[in-house]
């Protein structure tokens, strides 16, 4: 009997190859035979139940993966898309029948880190020491030069819609679901938020900077952001305010005031959108406002990021903000002060007291506005 991949005689019953050489051969040649006759028995319409390869003109679900790898092995996905830009790389029924949950794994923080560790650096196959920035380019949806683009006249257009496609679900560091999920902790996922929102301060200045310099740069900074907002109370200008800033039961209770109130005065909340400033040039401090109706000012204090002296002892230390609970009061009595030095008139509401009994807390806070007594 002869070798079938080489054809030298071979001895003994069964033997069908003359070396481990031939018999991997003859393995590898079994399973393209088995490809291509799979290919032949795929039916149904061409592009929905299969795609044709252009390459080799073989029936396949898909191009990319096994198909590739056994029968054109010196080429790749990306030299595909190249040849043949408006050919369907996948059929229809193959899309549908992809899990629903595929990639759902790439969302936990743990097994993203893993693979980012991998292709990190030296490592991405893609990296500057391994290929030109024109190539990188047409890799990227992001960029003009992608080779999906290349039969598309506004490309511009094109890298817009996928952009706002592509990032409109995405958490970043700048949303506190993100440290949510990295930390599973809310307390220490509030922290890292927080210092993630401090793009400027005096030490970050003085690590881009040195010392001297960096401190004249803060201290300019933050002198022209006062003047800026001075200058936009006095020409009656007010700074848009995100509600992400305020907690829901917040808004809840402020939305019930706005409920309640029986004129149509003016009223500053971040309910409405537009946040009350009020910027003191002897002390060069900024304050906001929870809640202003003409010279009246309410605010909602939450017990705890305030520490509710029913709640806290003054020893306590708040472990986000890093102050003490009397540290804290103290920055709140002062807050109110310089605001009734200027005429105006401010109720604080606790969250605990609104919580056990909201119904008249806010009859508390429309007498107040009203200047009414209580019942």
């Amino acid at each position: 009997m002869n070798c079938l991949i080489c054809e030298t005689e071979v001895r003994g019953a069964g033997v069908k190859y003359c070396s481990p050489i031939c018999k991997e051969k003859g393995q590898e040649l079994k399973k393209q035979k088995a490809l291509i006759e799979k290919s032949k028995n795929l039916k149904g319409t061409e592009g929905i139940d299969y795609i044709t390869c252009k390459w080799c003109e073989c029936r396949v679900k898909r191009i990319y993966g096994t198909h590739i790898k056994k029968h054109h092995k010196d080429k790749n996905i990306n030299d595909y898309r190249t040849e043949f830009p408006n050919e369907n790389l996948t059929c229809l029924t193959d899309k549908k029948n992809t899990s629903k949950n595929s990639g759902i794994h790439m969302k936990d923080y743990r097994y993203r880190t893993m693979m980012s560790e991998k292709v990190k650096g030296i490592n991405n196959p893609n990296h500057k020491s391994k290929t030109t920035e024109e190539y990188r380019k047409t890799l990227s949806p992001f960029s003009k030069s992608f080779k999906g683009y290349i039969n598309i006249k506004d490309k511009e257009r094109a890298v817009s819609d996928f952009a706002k496609k592509a990032l409109s679900n995405r958490l970043t560091e700048t949303n506190l679901e993100y440290w949510k999920n990295k930390y599973g902790d809310n307390e220490t996922a509030i922290c890292k938020y927080r210092e993630r929102q401090r793009t400027f301060t005096l030490a970050k200045c003085i690590e881009k900077y040195k010392k001297d310099k960096g401190t004249e740069v803060w201290k300019k900074r933050n002198k022209e952001w006062g003047c800026k907002i001075n200058d936009m109370y006095k020409n009656g200008e007010f700074v848009k305010f995100s509600k992400n800033n305020h907690s829901t039961l917040e808004l809840e209770f402020i939305g019930k005031i706005v409920d309640n109130l029986k004129c149509n005065n003016k009223y500053y909340s971040a309910l409405n959108g537009v946040q009350f400033f009020r910027y003191f040039p002897s002390q060069k401090i900024t304050h906001s406002y929870d809640f202003v109706i003409g010279n009246k000012i309410i605010e909602f204090n939450g017990d705890y990021w305030h520490c509710n002296p029913n709640i806290y002892q003054p020893t306590y230390t708040h472990k986000v903000i890093g102050l003490s609970a009397k540290d804290i009061w103290e920055a709140d009595n002062n807050k109110k002060k310089l605001i009734e030095q200027e005429g105006f008139l401010v109720m604080v509401v606790w969250e605990s007291e609104y919580k056990s009994n909201p119904i008249k807390t806010i009859e508390k806070c429309i007498n107040f506005i009203y200047d009414k007594k209580a019942t």
